[in-house]
């Protein structure tokens, strides 16, 4: 019975076998490697030639000629297409080794002691008769001669995962092996995917602007650290820089692909590789991540991105797997400290981390020397001017530096700006820029009220605390969108589910991602509904003190919160902050004292920019700092860090 490819084979077209027969010979043979598809043209049409492909072979003295013939011709005719020798005299009709033959005999003339292999192809199996006149003949003429037909190309291309890439390109049937042709054409594919997929959670204004941090990542190679890990605030770039460097690297001829979260359940590096591969290509066999890792060598290692560990309430124990995965083979201690030179690997690692996912992973202080630590902050003052410049105002470089001063140089922040201010055309920059994410946000809800009027835009910012809220309650800051539909019984559905719907079909806001799980477009414009969310029920009207205390106790102690917390502390009320400062510091000090700092470090900072504190700002500063203090003096160094 034929298989499929030989199935092809005897349907296949002169001009695809001939560009087939050639990329199967340079493919499996160094002295082929050179081969010129001179019997053929752009368009994949045949042209008349002195041969189909034709190559020297480089640095080989005398030298050395490569001359291929291919055909299709049926097996009734192929002893006539190889081995015809009309009549002396006459170059007409001749066989394919014949005329190869005497064109060899002509370049002798110019090139004293060559030699030539004439290679002859065919989509038909050769039988022994017809294999032992064309050798005879081959020695008779003083040229070497190599037949591929049918059954030796049928091997290669079933059993060699070049071949399985050449199959799938001229026969249309899918690969199951990895070639480092289809490893770089599914890394394109898995980077389209993750550009996809930041472009929800950044900004995509940000990719036009090229950052000093990443040619320090780019440096980074040849240092031999398998794990990198690029430590940053939310909203800092993370993923932008990231994505931005991986495409660079694939373009300059290294691998470099995104693992997507649904595949960091498994234990080895080479298993979620596969897992991430077939997911892209299904009909790849089992055991084809070892396969990407062999074709990455030491060398050209494939540099893989494991992004968004940052929002998993799980992220310490996926650091660890991380850190299993990214281990070189010949560290046996995963935390050893060695100040000895890095172990190269086939594979290099690149985390993006907030800075407190890096410091509970205890790398801090005693990293191991196959670990390295990248810092990436806000930009600088030169990145944010040329942001600010593709709002396309007139503005004087003071005030340019100025609105990238008052937003900190922060890079999600100043991306909210630029979509804003397309939207904003007459509104003055420095104007969007106050409570630029706030801004953002109800722009978004009145852009859903203009394109459906069956709900307004405080219907929309609504639906969206409310979910918030739940979210913080039910400590599912991605939940899967039928767990959503079960969060709102009786009335309260109808007046959250179909804005939510709304805005996440619209996608500006939030979306659905893998595996229907629903999520904010970014953590910062989460972190705000959530902060928004927290404020609103803590300062309830009508709600006492120990009321709003007790049904946002389980929110406030929950440590993981300590920078949605701290914002909500900010933001309170000051009528809300009079009534709860007491008995809600009280409790944060004993349950969540790293709210507390948070807010602190939040107020100062805003305390510290020009004109931007209130008096209240000031008093709620001076009070957290008698808190925090009030609370060191009662853990003594060595019961907190």
């Amino acid at each position: 019975m034929n298989t499929e490819t030989e199935h092809a084979f005897e349907l296949i077209g002169q001009g695809n076998f001939q560009r087939l027969a050639t990329a199967v010979l340079s493919a499996s043979e160094p002295t082929y490697r050179a081969l010129l598809e001179t019997g053929g043209n752009a368009q994949g049409q045949t042209i008349r030639s002195a041969a189909d492909a034709f190559c020297r072979v480089p640095g080989v003295h005398p030298a050395h000629f490569i001359s291929a013939e291919h055909t299709i011709t049926d097996l009734r005719g192929l002893r006539r297409k190889w081995l015809h020798e009309p009549p002396t005299g006459s170059a007409s009709d001749e066989g394919d080794l014949i005329k190869a033959a005497r064109l060899a005999q002509e370049r002798k003339q110019d090139f004293p002691g060559s030699r030539t292999t004439v290679v002859l192809t065919s989509n038909r199996r050769v039988n022994l008769d017809l294999e032992r006149e064309v050798q005879l003949c081959a020695r008779r003429l003083d040229v070497d001669v190599d037949i591929w037909d049918q059954s030796r190309l049928v091997r290669f291309l079933d059993n060699n995962g070049d071949g399985h890439w050449l199959r799938h390109r001229f026969l249309g049937i899918a690969a199951q092996r990895l070639s480092p042709a289809l490893l770089r054409d599914l890394c394109e594919r898995s980077l389209n995917a993750y550009a996809d997929f930041f472009r929800f959670s950044s900004n995509l204004e940000t990719e036009t602007v090229e950052r000093e941090v990443e040619d320090v990542m780019r440096r980074s190679d040849e240092a031999g650290h398998t794990l990198r890990c690029l430590v940053g605030s939310a909203g800092y770039g993370k993923s932008t820089s990231l994505w931005r460097v991986l495409r660079d690297r694939l373009g300059s001829g290294g691998y470099a692909l995104w693992l997507s979260r649904e595949h960091w359940n498994h234990t080895t590096l080479a298993g979620a590789l596969e897992a991430q591969l077939r997911e892209l290509y299904p009909s790849l066999l089992p055991g084809e991540g070892e396969r990407a890792l062999e074709i990455a060598s030491v060398h050209h290692p494939l540099w893989v991105g494991v992004d968004d560990i940052n929002a998993l309430s799980s992220s310490g124990e996926m650091m660890s797997r991380v850190r299993v995965w990214a281990c070189p083979p010949a560290t046996s201690d995963q935390t050893n400290v060695s100040s000895s030179a890095p172990t190269r690997s086939s594979s290099i690692i690149w985390a993006p981390l907030w800075p407190q996912v890096w410091a509970a992973s205890g790398f801090e202080g005693r990293t191991p020397a196959w670990i390295r630590k990248v810092k990436i902050g806000p930009l600088t003052s030169d990145e944010a001017g040329r942001l600010l410049i593709q709002a396309g105002r007139a503005l004087p470089p003071e005030q340019i530096e100025s609105i990238a001063l008052s937003l900190g140089h922060d890079p999600f922040s100043l991306g909210l700006l630029l979509e804003q201010a397309v939207v904003e055309p007459s509104v003055p920059l420095d104007v969007l820029s106050v409570n630029i994410t706030e801004r953002y946000i109800e722009g978004r809800c009145h852009d859903a009220e203009a394109t459906d009027s069956s709900f307004l835009s405080a219907d929309f910012r609504h639906a969206l605390r409310q979910l918030a809220w739940e979210m913080l309650r039910q400590r599912r800051l991605r939940p899967a969108w039928c767990e959503i539909n079960t969060w709102f019984p009786g009335e309260s559905a109808a007046l959250v589910l179909p804005p939510l719907r709304i805005l996440t079909k619209r996608g500006a806001l939030c979306r659905l991602g893998a595996g229907d799980q629903w999520q904010f477009r970014h953590d910062r414009l989460q972190n705000v509904l959530c902060a928004e969310a927290l404020v609103s029920v803590l300062a309830s009207p009508g709600c006492g003190v120990e009321e709003a205390l007790s049904s946002s106790e389980s929110v406030l102690e929950e440590p993981y919160f300590a920078e949605i917390i701290g914002d909500a502390l900010c933001r309170l009320p000051q009528a809300a902050w009079n009534a709860l400062e007491p008995r809600l510091l009280s409790f944060l000090k004993a349950h969540n004292p790293l709210a507390l700092a948070v807010a602190l470090r939040q107020l100062d900072a805003t305390c510290s920019a020009p004109n931007a504190a209130s008096s209240t700002d000031q008093q709620r500063l001076l009070v957290l700092c008698a808190a925090l203090k009030q609370w060191a003096q009662e853990h003594p160094e060595g019961e907190h860090q």
